[in-house]
């Protein structure tokens, strides 16, 4: 269970150094993301660049990791100034340069130390109520 723990937090130092090639160590050929219903490990290569030209200077902090059998949970946040909004939920909205704290819970499963699968719950209406969206 903490090899397991050691992969998600090498998937969020990964982010926070903006070296996603890493992430074809992290995961498997085809892995699953539940919340978009993507697969493969380009899908969050692709993801991570929205995210980095939404917000340039974010960063990964966790909170909470919990491990049980092949299972991680972990709370994390993400913090970052609103420079862009190519992340979808927040297309149309002119950059503000304001702060924010993203909150999210994530859930992957491993296989062979590898990520298969992944769940998430963000809070992207708190991220719109930050950037004073209505």
């Amino acid at each position: 269970m903490q090899q397991n723990k050691t992969v998600v937090r090498r998937w969020m130092d990964a982010g926070n150094d903006r070296e996603f090639g890493r992430f074809d160590e992290l995961f498997t050929a085809d892995t699953v993301d539940h919340v978009s219903g993507n697969t493969g490990i380009a899908w969050w290569k692709e993801v991570f660049g929205w995210i980095g030209a939404s917000f340039p200077d974010w960063q990964w902090t966790g909170s909470v990791m919990i491990a049980e059998d092949d299972l991680v949970m972990v709370k994390a946040d993400l913090t970052g100034s609103h420079q862009g909004s190519r992340l979808p939920f927040l297309s149309g909205i002119e950059p503000t340069g304001i702060p924010i704290v993203w909150r999210h819970f994530h859930l992957f499963r491993l296989e062979n130390e590898l990520i298969a699968e992944h769940w998430a719950s963000r809070d992207d209406l708190g991220v719109l109520r930050q950037l004073g969206a209505r």
